[in-house]
């Protein structure tokens, strides 16, 4: 390959962009002519048999890309251009956002009561989406799909949550999608939406770092070895494990499998791993069983089956509105009602303690842990964690109220219960 010459990516992309580019079929001399990769061969001498297998592997790479390349049979064309090439744009570009204005969104059935005629080719005829692309068929349209307000917000709403926290993945993606998603909104796109979301620390990068050389012994069946940390402080016990799978909940990573020190199934918290050996790279050494991995996607983070913790018993107390939230969908237990408020406590059964407190501190100022002492105190440190994380929420993280009232501190703000005058007044009871 001389110093000129395309590289891989390069001689995919201008084939992509030939292929796209032309309204018919083509051959593959003609792609060969047009493509400066293939064409550089050729020139060179290279034996055309030789780029034709290039040609084929180039096509399979493109179709295991997902990009929708076709092939035309036409048997009366010569031997070496019975089969034709093409990319059609309506397939390989994304359709063209439009948004509706309120004024312009018609409910279904208004072009009827108009005497609109179907046949005309409005809308509303036979076949809808479909029917208008049989009718463009060989104009190279690209269709267009239409957003209406409601949507569009509630998009671009996730969009700026996204792009707002640095500790999140995909942030300059999300802040390209969101420019482009607002750009027909006009006004203050950006005085349209809230302070981003309190992020909640989750499981720093040493513990993240184990997540790679885990997923390579899932996939190899090599047993894992390592120290543990039990919910106890002090409580470190070696354990040798067959890994089945990876769980990530609540910001938190896991590892399932089978513990050969307990001989069960046991769930591992990757932050409570120390020591982990490199299973290396031998030949298998277990048979992963037939199991159900959804009971552990289905279950809560802080009660998952095979858990190697205690269970404990903690209780929270929900503000009202929240109560009844929590009571219409049988979130923990009731263990008391305060009738002068609304507020409930509510009984939970926790194996791991950081995913709950976690939770709680995701129901903002609308939820507090009441008991044992522990929690508490678990749920104040990673209050404080919350804070410093997110300067720019906080201010310098001592003192004042976050985004959407939360206290630093947890002090339940005047005005805001049942009784007072505040969000959560006397019209919501």
């Amino acid at each position: 390959m001389t110093a000129d010459s395309p590289t891989k990516t390069q001689r995919l992309l201008d084939l992509l962009a030939f292929l796209v580019s032309r309204h018919r079929p083509v051959s593959r001399g003609e792609i060969w002519d047009g493509v400066v990769g293939y064409r550089q061969k050729l020139e060179a001498g290279t034996d055309p048999e030789s780029v034709r297998r290039g040609f084929e592997r180039d096509k399979d790479e493109l179709l295991r890309l997902g990009f929708p390349l076709e092939t035309v049979d036409v048997p009366m064309n010569d031997p070496d251009e019975q089969t034709l090439y093409r990319i059609r744009a309506k397939d390989f570009y994304l359709p063209y956002l439009q948004l509706l204005q309120e004024e312009q969104i018609e409910r279904p059935g208004a072009g009827a009561e108009r005497g609109d005629d179907p046949a005309a080719g409005g809308p509303e005829a036979p076949g809808g989406q479909e029917a208008v692309w049989q009718r463009a068929k060989g104009s190279w349209q690209i269709p267009s799909s239409t957003l209406d307000p409601d949507t569009t917000i509630a998009a671009a709403d996730a969009l700026h949550a996204l792009r707002s926290n640095d500790e999140l993945p995909f942030q300059a993606e999300a802040d390209s999608a969101f420019r482009k998603l607002t750009f027909d909104l006009g006004g203050d796109v950006e005085g349209m939406f809230g302070p981003p979301p309190v992020l909640v620390p989750g499981d720093d990068e040493d513990t993240q770092d184990l997540v790679p050389l885990l997923a390579r012994a899932i996939r190899a069946r090599r047993v894992v070895r390592f120290t543990y940390d039990g919910i106890e402080r002090g409580d470190r016990t070696e354990r040798e494990v067959e890994p089945w799978s990876l769980l990530y909940k609540q910001s938190h990573w896991y590892l399932i499998g089978h513990d050969r020190t307990r001989d069960d199934r046991r769930v591992f918290r990757l932050s409570r791993v120390h020591e982990l050996q490199d299973p290396g790279d031998g030949p298998p050494e277990f048979d992963p069983p037939d199991v159900d991995l959804s009971q552990w996607d289905d279950a809560e983070a802080w009660n998952l089956p095979g858990m190697d913790e205690a269970p404990i018993e903690a209780r929270v107390r929900f503000r009202f509105p929240r109560s009844l939230w929590a009571e219409r969908n049988d979130v923990g237990d009731l263990v008391e009602t305060d009738p002068g408020t609304g507020d409930t406590v509510r009984r939970f059964t926790v194996r791991s303690s950081g995913p709950f407190v976690s939770w709680v501190l995701g129901q903002l100022d609308d939820a507090r842990i009441v008991a044992p002492p522990a929690l508490v105190e678990e749920a104040d440190r990673l209050r404080q964690r919350v804070v410093d994380a997110n300067p720019s929420l906080f201010g310098d993280g001592s003192r004042g109220k976050g985004p959407q009232g939360i206290d630093p501190q947890g002090k339940r703000p005047r005005g805001t219960g049942p009784q007072g005058k505040g969000p959560r007044g006397e019209g919501e009871r």
